[in-house]
């Protein structure tokens, strides 16, 4: 088949957990027998490199519009196909168009599309997000993209409970594909960084990994903090770390107020290797967010065999399994008591880690990559 991929995601200049899974996902699904061809459609004027490139079934498409233009266009006209965009360039046509994240866009009628939903936070909490994000979503029309759609893809069973319940897709359309461990922390041949000496971090110390903004809770994770530091027996450090979201000025602002700000460090965002070497000092993760359609943190520390603390909503219990400590998110005494409790108790901190490594190895590329290969393939 001829199957066209959307990787208009990738052009960000930072990649979040959406960036890292859709990455991953290709290169798995490169990577196995070549019984198709795939087609990338980008529109950036300097696209960033991919790995998967060299491969004869991959190809590459690019345009170089301005982008405000193209979502407008598309958004109000459904013009330019993307399908006929990539005809125009390569002379195929396309079998099936997937879309690997929701984006603004306009098909032929004869071409398959394959949709993956990763959550459903904007719809659930339009507040976290601005008045431009909101718009944007708005335009993306992703109700009924999903309900036209030949079959979309969730990562975790939450998200398929919300697609069902919250857009209204029968079941039988919704596949799971749960993502592998990313590949940035699983390769062994990188030489470790330096990152507790480049950033002047303490021994011990807890660590939260994701987008720094309000609706990952971070306030919350630094009341409870401060809380712990009266009960714990060693003065941990808390490090902060991710690139900078919308209100992230409220989070500097509670740091500054803190009566332990000097033990608490916001890194913003950090290279993947530098991320790589604070998992393995890390004492604890803490990923106690509202809302999560997977919640990449909490398998990057099973895998790295540090304790977890996650929040009993949405997906993360589902992705956690046994290996986290689950907490509601809206009471921060709960992350307080957590914290305390593993922390000040080696053998409870062990037992979670041994835990941690073996709900790490349920996640696989190889059979995400099946599955999703398994699910183009049975449409018709």
């Amino acid at each position: 088949m001829k199957i066209g991929i959307d990787i208009r995601a990738l052009d960000a200049p930072f990649r979040t957990g959406v960036g890292e899974y859709i990455v991953d996902l290709l290169e798995a699904v490169f990577k196995q027998p070549p019984r198709h061809d795939y087609y990338l459609f980008s529109n950036a004027f300097h696209p960033r490199p991919l790995p998967f490139l060299r491969q004869a079934n991959v190809h590459m498409v690019q345009t170089r519009y301005p982008n405000k233009l193209l979502t407008a266009a598309t958004a109000i006209f459904q013009t330019p196909k993307i399908d006929r965009l990539i005809t125009r360039k390569t002379g195929i046509k396309l079998d099936i168009f997937f879309s690997p994240n929701l984006n603004v866009t306009a098909l032929s009628k004869d071409v398959k599309h394959v949709l993956m939903i990763h959550d459903l936070s904007f719809i659930f909490f339009p507040n976290f997000y601005t008045p431009k994000q909101r718009l944007w979503h708005w335009l993306a029309k992703l109700k009924k993209q999903a309900n036209e759609a030949a079959k979309i893809t969730v990562p975790s069973e939450n998200t398929k409970r919300d697609v069902i319940n919250y857009l209204g897709v029968a079941a039988e359309k919704i596949t799971v594909l749960y993502p592998g461990i990313p590949t940035s922390l699983t390769k062994s041949d990188i030489a470790p960084v330096p990152v507790r000496e480049n950033y002047s971090i303490p021994e011990k110390f807890i660590l939260f990994v994701g987008s720094v903004e309000p609706r990952k809770n971070i306030l919350s994770l630094i009341t409870a903090y401060e809380q712990a530091r009266k009960k714990l027996i060693f003065p941990y450090s808390l490090i902060i770390v991710g690139a900078l979201g919308k209100d992230s000025q409220i989070i500097r602002n509670k740091i500054d107020a803190s009566p332990y700000r000097s033990s608490i460090q916001l890194l913003g965002f950090i290279t993947a290797n530098e991320k790589k070497s604070l998992y393995r000092k890390a004492g604890l993760v803490v990923y106690a967010s509202w809302y999560e359609g997977f919640g990449f943190p909490i398998i990057e520390a099973a895998h790295a065999g540090i304790p977890i603390i996650t929040s009993n909503r949405s997906s993360m219990p589902e992705v956690a399994g046994k290996a986290a400590h689950l907490v509601n998110p809206h009471y921060p005494d709960e992350i307080t008591d957590s914290l305390v409790d593993i922390l000040n108790n080696p053998k409870r901190a062990s037992k979670a880690v041994a835990w941690g490594f073996a709900r790490a190895r349920d996640f696989s590329w190889e059979k995400t990559a099946a599955a999703y290969l398994n699910t183009i393939e049975q449409i018709k």
